[in-house]
């Protein structure tokens, strides 16, 4: 399931597709290198954050922090975890929620949290560092060869390429619950 890729591998993937030297390190004083430092977490973050990914998730009992009250809506606020990047599941999918800032608002005094994490890189799903690479490769296309009409082409493979590990990250487990609505929440209270 892992792929067992570095930060600067997956970079140097990228780097390889777009014709570019590969980088030795990431504190290399070039412009790839300075792109890299500049735009490689946060366009980590960007596709962890579009997708409910297994290689990603994990889950929590939070623990609301008694010296952060919610000003109004919610009666505790627990910190969310240090790696957090994206909710997946609250508690049965009927409780309301909201993410403020690092924290989590909830009328729940021990909330069940299901969240998409930044957990280390060689943890990663082989086609999520594929995904990663072809984004990279996007983004970098521009600054780093100068081709719009290449750009664009970039761009459809890394549509092509996220929505194949899209679908293979959903056929490896049953699907999720979807969330219950409203209507089907008063008809099973009464």
């Amino acid at each position: 399931m892992g792929a067992g890729q570095s930060d600067l591998g997956i970079a140097n993937l990228a780097m390889i597709d777009l014709g570019q030297p590969a980088l030795v390190t990431g504190n290399e004083d070039s412009k790839a290198g300075r792109i890299y430092r500049a735009q490689f977490e946060q366009t980590v973050k960007e596709i962890l954050r579009s997708h409910p990914w297994r290689c990603a998730r994990r889950r929590v009992i939070l623990t609301p922090d008694a010296s952060h009250q919610p000003p109004f809506g919610f009666a505790y606020a627990a910190p969310l975890p240090a790696d957090f990047v994206k909710v997946i599941k609250f508690n049965n999918n009927i409780d309301k929620f909201k993410v403020t800032g690092p924290y989590l608002e909830s009328d729940d005094d021990g909330p069940e949290l299901t969240y998409v994490a930044r957990v280390p890189t060689a943890e990663f799903d082989a086609l999520l560092v594929s995904s990663i690479a072809a984004r990279l490769a996007w983004r970098w296309c521009m600054p780093l060869t100068d081709s719009a009409n290449a750009a664009k082409e970039y761009r459809q493979a890394f549509s092509d390429i996220f929505a194949d590990a899209k679908f293979a990250d959903a056929l490896d487990g049953a699907p999720e619950e979807p969330p219950i609505g409203t209507w089907a929440v008063a008809r099973m209270t009464g």
